[in-house]
């Protein structure tokens, strides 16, 4: 994965999200903006939303990422997006972060634009 000063780190916290987490997703994939790399750590889900991860982590290896750290800490949403920043900053240096809610849609542009604010 090739980092530079303008790539997005996008962390997105799940748990039990496997009725929007495939929307969600592929509406990240279609972003006009590319130059992203989307972590995703899961808080210990009962549903399949651990399986999706997996299946989008090994089709887009390097693009998205699958937090699978078990010395990390959750419990909440906050904690696990809190776990998700610090296991970044442990292995990756990024000027820019997003984050992503599992039962969000962004619109195509979203990065794009939010990158011209900037």
């Amino acid at each position: 994965m090739e980092i530079n000063e303008t790539t997005v780190a996008i962390c997105m916290a799940t748990y039990n999200g496997e009725q929007y987490l495939i929307q969600q997703i592929d509406s990240i994939l279609n972003q006009t903006y590319n130059n992203w790399v989307l972590f995703i750590r899961d808080d210990g889900s009962l549903d399949s939303t651990p399986g999706i991860i997996q299946q989008y982590a090994m089709k887009y290896q390097g693009k998205i990422i699958l937090i699978a750290d078990p010395t990390l800490t959750g419990g909440s949403a906050k904690k696990n997006f809190a776990a998700i920043l610090y296991w970044v900053k442990q292995h990756y240096s990024f000027r820019y972060f997003m984050f992503a809610d599992q039962d969000d849609v962004w619109l195509d542009f979203k990065i794009e634009k939010s990158m011209q604010l900037l």
